[in-house]
């Protein structure tokens, strides 16, 4: 018998969608991984905050346990709480309030030294592999973690993120989007983390630099030498936003141009269509399963979602209707795929009309250009003539 210890960080909002989570993960492992003739264990750390009832969540933790006993492995939980005040400084989240994302920051501190690896995975993820797998095949012996490429790559024109200073500590920062990485999924050596004091490390930074996604940016301005996993261990939703298969070869949408992936060696270990045809762990980055998608407003670019998506999200209500212990809010979040076509169409058209009416500006512009020039000549040629 082995432990495998994952860890989620939530507030009392998040709770449900990390039980779907956790019931992805119970119901992706093989009998056949276990490393002996018991079962291993997956040991399910969840950093809350005093927004949870944790004698409440004790109790559904429980009632998970014995549901999921006949699983092919068993599962425990230890619910950890995490002092929000250490992070009132810094960003909030979402308009919830959240500070949660910053809770995996002090992860060295939860668990003792026996204990040298531990997968850290955010609440919107929906596995669909045995994670051992990647316990099993990772070597961090000399690398603080081991993370999945971005999707910021291809959905930007830029090659590079800047991170600017905001205090006398800091310094001005270009890091390659080629290898930025998403900090979703983080497979940790919590050996050397602590070697490399990234807790307050990370600390300090949120102090010192202006972050745009948070943590990920100090994880990113931190650590240099991440271990590149395959993307299908992250395979963030925003992909199918920013590139498109075709016969096989993978299109950066934004620039409309066929991606070299052999420029991307060393981040992208898999190629990118087959990451997307099998993913190990979705992720929800771009639109969440419990929000119907026609109660977004994204503005001047809405969203159109592709097959891909609605099948993970519809694997992702599968999963969430047969967890009985949060009932109360996942029941019923299963939505109209009809209504969510027609928000497709209008979405599309909506596109069209923003591409029309750029297209006309321009067209006027050009048209306006080419009328003064013509106008300037004709004076010239006036004044010459004379």
């Amino acid at each position: 018998m082995s432990e495998f210890n994952i860890v989620f960080a939530a507030d009392s909002n998040y709770l449900p969608y990390t039980f779907v989570a956790v019931q992805s993960i119970i119901d992706h492992a093989d009998i056949a991984h276990n490393s002996s003739d018991s079962k291993d264990v997956f040991v399910f750390n969840i950093l809350v905050d005093d927004s949870v009832n944790i004698k409440d969540l004790e109790s559904r933790c429980d009632a998970f346990s014995s549901r999921n006993h006949a699983a092919a492995v068993d599962s425990q939980f230890k619910i950890l709480h995490v002092d929000k005040e250490l992070f009132k400084d810094f960003p909030q989240f979402n308009s919830s309030g959240s500070y949660s994302t910053y809770y995996r920051m002090v992860i060295d501190e939860i668990f003792d030294e026996t204990v040298k690896k531990v997968l850290y995975l955010d609440v919107d993820m929906l596995i669909l592999a045995d994670v051992r797998e990647l316990f099993n095949s990772v070597d961090l012996t000399n690398h603080i973690y081991a993370a999945a490429l971005d999707s910021y790559l291809f959905s930007s024109s830029d090659k590079y993120h800047l991170i600017k200073k905001s205090g006398s500590g800091g310094k001005d920062k270009k890091l390659a989007l080629s290898s930025y990485v998403n900090a979703g999924m983080l497979l940790i050596s919590l050996d050397n983390w602590r070697a490399a004091n990234i807790r307050q490390k990370c600390i300090e930074c949120m102090h010192t630099i202006k972050v745009k996604y948070h943590d990920q940016d100090v994880l990113n301005y931190l650590v240099e030498d991440p271990v590149f996993v395959s993307t299908a261990w992250n395979m963030q939703t925003s992909y199918l936003g920013c590139i498109t298969v075709s016969n096989g070869r993978i299109i950066n949408m934004h620039t409309k141009k066929t991606v070299d992936e052999s420029l991307y060696h060393d981040s992208l270990p898999v190629p990118l269509a087959q990451c997307i045809e099998n993913p190990r762990i979705v992720h929800f980055v771009s639109h969440k399963p419990w929000v119907k998608p026609y109660q977004i407003n994204y503005g001047d670019t809405p969203p159109v979602f592709t097959h891909e998506h609605f099948k993970w999200v519809n694997q992702w209500f599968d999963t969430a209707e047969r967890v009985p212990e949060f009932a109360e809010v996942l029941s019923g979040l299963r939505f109209d795929h009809l209504i969510c076509a027609n928000t497709n169409i209008q979405s599309l058209n909506q596109r069209l009309i923003i591409e029309s009416n750029k297209r006309r500006s321009l067209r006027n512009q050009m048209i306006a250009l080419n009328l003064s020039t013509f106008f300037i000549m004709l004076v010239l040629l006036i004044l010459f003539a004379d």
